[in-house]
């Protein structure tokens, strides 16, 4: 596993949103593993969403930047 910061390289085919991944697991971790792990495909779905989306912003952000 690497870790990247922005512009994330195309080569990369999958990321998750670090972030995310530890506010979804925030409860529990505040509990000390007493309250219930969310299910691992809603954590998975939720990060990869968030990293796709936000890839895609910088993308848009990259190319402003060369037109300007």
């Amino acid at each position: 596993m690497d870790m990247y910061k922005d512009p994330v390289p195309q080569s990369v085919k999958l990321l998750l949103g670090a972030q995310t991944i530890m506010d979804t697991l925030g409860e529990y971790i505040k509990t000390n593993g007493k309250s219930s792990l969310p299910p691992r495909k809603e954590l998975i779905l939720r990060a990869t969403v968030e990293s796709s989306i936000r890839r895609q912003g910088t993308a848009e952000k990259n190319l402003d930047r060369k037109e300007t």
